[in-house]
């Protein structure tokens, strides 16, 4: 088992806020919720604490006040760690431990921000996984070399949204600015061999003959660059870029708002629903209870009725006894039944008394049986009350679903639009590469002392790296048997020959999960550097509700993940490879299929009681 890095906890303080903190457990970690709670925000938060510049930060108004970030780690078995950073930027404090943030405890020293010599917090990251500070990656096809650093891991370990969803390269990590780079970085992680050794250089003649086919083929390359351009090549591309981001920002702000009213509202329906459940229960027991009494009054009547027969049977008894006898006429006074008379008299006490208490107690029936009655007319109206809220609450939604569906297509409309400039500024850089290239080419002369490296990948470890990639979705179930290659062009996975860039973005986002997981394996199979963790972010996009989504209906290939069961057996795989990472899952729906070792749930402004979000 190689040495791993275990995110523990990340918080942020201020001096007139409170102090905001979230902790992380060894194996699965998971946070859902809301949309605007801050999930994205934490992304880019722990990727900042790991050496990310601070353009990375959001300015979102829920982290004004704050200013400084603290992140706790363990570097390897019980090596205890504490690093603080200015939210605007620069070098580390760092701490043996993990003492509360708001302790007032002096630094123990400072790291530096960036990459510049062993006294950095990069270069305590890779040494805590067995790395060297002095790394060299190959970033031209001429040799010239960068140093590698914690930021060259950071996209293997923290996938965002957006290049988690997107069709751009999986393994950039030069932020398109160079592929020999990108791919001798996957080298380098998967064989463990950087690019410091120069290569033996060619003989003179070779290098003139490979330099006139570089040159032809630069021309052929800048032939089609400028003809992509077309006669636009100079229009100002960087102020239409920023154009359009404006646009998106107030899409943005808009689309936010819209969202925050729905969700408001379908809040709101979902309570008065649950009122409304509560009350037809409520009336339903009354109604009950109601029926009840009503049986125990007619009991209480037939008792009445039985009672005052026997009553008037005691007084028509009494009433004879005072006259002279039927038999032999003697006067009241000299008939000799007294103690049968007695007997009537005692009996008719006990009628009255018995019809006095059914009287009695009647009355309060009667009484409680008023008041349930006027219990259910408050019910009803309540009832009515609630119906009506309820319409006025679906008409509402009804209403405001158009418009947020109009939102997202327009702010769609205007990213792909954005894009397409971008794509065109790439265009117009790479053609100022290639000329510059060309320039170089055409000075060039042949020596004896020339360098150069091996771009990317070679033999058998890309297969290798596919098998992995293949058992993650195997385990996962990932619908139709797909066949997991490795493509040395791109250095990437495709499934049953098809590129990531060719599914919809459910599917892009499984397969980068799956490529970044199947690293991992890789890494651990063989005993390489890794720092043992991966942060996810949106992996399940394909579980989304369409009409809820900002990302839009489900495609074809989404649709049958989504109805596969892969959820479930995704959440379980994680679940159960505590051993060989950490894993942070960042999602919009609750978890299934295992128990996180640690789940946080960001309920968003109509949270009743539950947290919120980050801030």
């Amino acid at each position: 088992m190689t040495s791993r890095i275990i995110i523990r906890g990340l918080a942020f303080t201020g001096p007139n806020v409170p102090l905001v903190d979230i902790a992380f457990a060894d194996g699965l970690n998971v946070v859902w919720g809301a949309s605007n709670t801050g999930k994205s925000f934490l992304v880019k938060s722990l990727d900042y604490m790991t050496g990310a510049g601070v353009e990375g930060i959001p300015g979102i108004t829920e982290r004004d006040g704050y200013e400084k970030a603290w992140l706790d780690v363990e570097l390897g078995a019980g090596n205890d760690v504490q690093v603080a950073r200015s939210l605007r930027g620069g070098d580390f404090e760092y701490r043996a431990g993990r003492p509360s943030p708001d302790a007032g405890i002096p630094a123990d020293r400072t790291l530096q921000g960036e990459h510049r010599s062993a006294e950095s917090w990069s270069a305590y990251l890779l040494a805590a996984i067995g790395l060297k500070p002095d790394l060299k990656i190959a970033r031209t096809l001429s040799g010239e070399k960068v140093t590698f650093s914690f930021r060259s891991f950071a996209p293997y370990v923290f996938i965002e949204e957006t290049p988690m969803l997107g069709d751009l390269s999986m393994i950039d990590v030069s932020d398109g600015r160079s592929v020999t780079q990108d791919k001798n970085t996957l080298k380098f992680i998967l064989t463990g061999v950087d690019d410091a050794a120069q290569i033996k250089a060619p003989g003179v003649k070779e290098q003139r003959t490979g330099n006139r086919g570089k040159i032809e083929l630069l021309d052929d390359m800048l032939r089609i660059a400028r003809a992509e351009l077309g006669d636009d090549a100079t229009e100002d591309l960087d102020e239409a870029i920023e154009a359009h981001t404006e646009q998106i920002r107030s899409i943005q702000a808009e689309a936010s708002e819209a969202q925050a009213q729905l969700d408001k509202a379908r809040m709101t329906l979902s309570t008065a629903q649950g009122d409304l459940a509560s009350i037809d229960a409520s009336l339903e027991e009354l109604a009950l209870t109601i029926e009840r009494f009503g049986l125990l009054d007619r009991v209480f009547r037939s008792d009445r009725e039985r009672l005052t027969s026997l009553l008037e049977g005691s007084d028509a008894l009494l009433a004879g006894g005072d006259s002279h006898c039927p038999l032999c006429g003697a006067a009241e006074e000299h008939q000799h039944h007294g103690q049968g008379r007695e007997d009537v008299q005692g009996s008719r006490r006990a009628i009255a008394a018995e019809l006095a208490k059914i009287d009695r107690e009647q009355g309060e029936l009667q009484a409680t049986l008023a008041e349930l009655s006027q219990q259910v007319s408050t019910a009803d109206d309540v009832r009515d009350g609630l119906l009506a809220s309820i319409g006025e609450l679906k008409k509402e939604i009804e209403v405001g679903l158009p418009a947020e569906a109009e939102t997202r297509q327009r702010f769609e409309f205007i990213s792909d639009a954005r894009e397409t400039l971008r794509t065109r500024a790439r265009l117009v850089e790479r053609v100022r590469e290639l000329e510059e290239h060309r320039r170089v080419l055409d000075r060039f002369k042949a020596t004896r002392n020339q360098t150069g490296a091996v771009v990317g990948l070679s033999g058998g470890a890309g297969l290798a790296l596919a098998t992995h990639v293949q058992g993650v979705l195997d385990a996962w179930g990932f619908p139709g048997n797909p066949k997991v290659t490795f493509d040395p062009a791109s250095h990437e996975i495709q499934i049953d020959g098809k590129s990531r860039s060719a599914n919809g973005k459910g599917v892009r986002a499984l397969m980068h999960s799956a490529f970044k997981i199947g690293i991992l394996k890789f890494c651990r199979a063989e005993g390489l550097p890794h720092p043992g963790f991966i942060v996810l972010d949106s992996p399940l996009v394909s579980y989304r509700e369409p009409h809820r989504s900002r990302h839009g209906a489900l495609g074809a290939d989404e649709a049958v993940v989504k109805a596969s069961g892969l959820k479930d057996r995704f959440y379980a795989y994680l679940a159960s490879h505590k051993g060989d990472a950490q894993f942070i899952v960042i999602e919009n729906d609750a978890p299934s299929g295992a128990t996180p070792d640690t789940i946080a749930v960001f309920a968003g402004p109509d949270s009743d009681g539950q947290r919120e979000g980050l801030f």
